[in-house]
């Protein structure tokens, strides 16, 4: 797939090293996969049947499996595809969801979880919402036959981004086969201390925050306290993506945090052409409507 590869930043050092490894392994192809896996937790009606706007760009998913919580407006399925198993989680498509993200802007103590013996803190909205849904997803995995022994794949857009990264930190620290983490347009998830103890827990898994140029919502919330996890794939035009350094690369989406109020506005006033939408142009998979009928507001 067209792509750029890692630039050359100046001091170099782990974070460079980290970025080039990763390139090898970061194909836009899969990225476009991911998405459409991401989009399918969008559409109602996929346990029954795998056929939505989205899932048709992805076949060979089994044994669909959905939860959902529709007090905090938070919904994930579980699947198997190619002798492995699939986590998605649900971007925001309510007024609910809403609300749990702003309230993702106060941090609180996610248990068992420290670094440096600092305790981890993510978004309160975001915990919420994942441990609504923890307990159905691994009884479903159980049931479809993931074993903690069976990789898995865990993805989301939007809010369902940053729950797929508080979900990997979670499954992987209990045992679980976690072999990639793919988010796309996600907000900042948890602290320093929770980055930390984040990158030390997901080892050699593959864990990529897809970025698109223009989007305002990987700005949010503010960092420090708040800190990305993951390597940033930033996406300027079309195919064409750059791996980024470290977990707050200037180079990349946290280097547009001065234009957040203005790209805030743009998206506001056109939901459709937003960039937090458009990403992998021209398929625009977060575009794909479920049915022929309008899609969920994501």
């Amino acid at each position: 797939a067209p792509g750029a590869g890692p630039r050359n930043a100046s001091g170099a050092g782990l974070a460079a090293q980290v970025a080039a490894s990763a390139s090898a392994s970061y194909s836009g192809a899969t990225g476009l996969q991911q998405a459409y896996l991401a989009q399918a937790a969008l559409c109602p009606g996929i346990a029954q049947a795998w056929d939505c706007g989205p899932c048709q760009h992805v076949p060979g998913v089994a044994d669909v499996r959905a939860a959902g919580n529709r007090d905090l407006g938070t919904h994930s399925y579980v699947a198997k595809r190619g002798g492995r198993c699939v986590l998605a989680f649900r971007g925001t498509d309510s007024v609910q969801g809403w609300i749990q993200d702003l309230k993702s802007m106060e941090l609180v103590e996610l248990p068992g979880c420290a670094s440096g013996g600092t305790a981890c803190g993510v978004g309160a909205g975001f915990w919420q919402d994942y441990s609504a849904l923890e307990p159905k997803i691994k009884a479903d995995l159980e049931q479809i036959g993931c074993d903690k022994g069976t990789q898995l794949e865990i993805m989301g857009h939007s809010l369902g981004g940053a729950l797929t990264m508080i979900a990997a930190f979670q499954l992987k620290s209990q045992g679980y086969s976690v072999v990639s983490a793919y988010t796309f347009g996600s907000p900042r998830v948890g602290d320093s201390a929770f980055a930390s103890a984040f990158r030390q827990q997901m080892g050699s898994a593959a864990v990529f925050r897809v970025t698109n140029a223009g989007d305002p919502i990987p700005l949010l919330p503010p960092k420090d306290p708040f800190e990305h996890v993951g390597t940033e794939v930033y996406y300027t035009s079309g195919a064409s993506f750059t791996l980024c350094s470290g977990h707050e690369d200037q180079a990349c989406s946290d280097g547009k945090h001065d234009a957040l109020f203005w790209m805030t506005v743009n998206c506001a006033m056109d939901t459709q052409s937003c960039p937090h939408l458009t990403y992998f142009a021209p398929q625009l998979p977060f575009e794909t409507q479920c049915h022929n009928s309008a899609m969920l507001f994501p």
